[in-house]
């Protein structure tokens, strides 16, 4: 079971790992630690959670690097909070359609008495 837990997290981070290349189209050279940076710059979901992004990096190089003989030893078990980190940076909540706009020109009372209603 606990080989299972750790295939789930490793292809946990690979699809992570993946998704960041893509949305910052940066080669294999950069690292994931500097993935999470970048985003976090640009993406407020990454850099409310890149303390943890960092944590679980630490964790994969860990169980990645300790290995012997390409057999992954458990030295921890992630739990399901590393998939809905994840989840959540993959598909980033949307603003509600029916937010109030304004436009320049618009009064600040006006705007905020239609906020408000």
């Amino acid at each position: 079971m606990s080989e299972d837990i750790t295939k789930l997290f490793l292809s946990t981070y690979n699809r992570l790992d993946t998704l960041l290349r893509v949305r910052l189209n940066a080669d294999a050279k950069t690292s994931h630690a500097k993935l999470i940076e970048k985003l976090a710059r640009e993406d407020v979901v990454v850099m409310e959670v890149a303390s943890r992004l960092h944590a679980f990096r630490a964790l994969r190089n860990a169980i990645v690097h300790m290995a012997i003989d390409g057999e992954t030893e458990v030295i921890a078990a992630p739990h399901a909070e590393y998939q809905g980190i994840v989840r959540l940076i993959s598909k980033p909540p949307r603003a509600p359609s029916n937010l109030p706009s304004a436009n320049p020109e618009a009064h600040a009372h006006r705007v905020q008495r239609s906020i408000l209603d």
